[in-house]
């Protein structure tokens, strides 16, 4: 018997960092890019949730927001 195995990514933690001011906060953004914890990595969906937070912010007056994520692989 043989078992074969591959890594399996997973969204594990989401975080907003930078100096926004409310509207929006923190939680409306984290809310907005619907990336839910334990679900599977896939890059379309980080991809829209930026342009989605992107969006919000522009809907509260930023003119030109500047949104961008990192990885980290664990």
């Amino acid at each position: 018997m043989r078992f074969i195995t591959a890594n399996s990514w997973f969204f594990g933690h989401v975080a907003i960092q930078g100096d926004v001011s409310e509207p929006p906060n923190s939680g409306q953004i984290l809310s907005v890019a619907n990336i839910g914890l334990g679900q599977p990595f896939d890059a379309d969906q980080v991809s829209a949730a930026e342009e989605k937070i992107r969006q919000l912010l522009i809907n509260n007056g930023y003119f030109v927001p500047a949104v961008s994520h990192s990885l980290e692989y664990e």
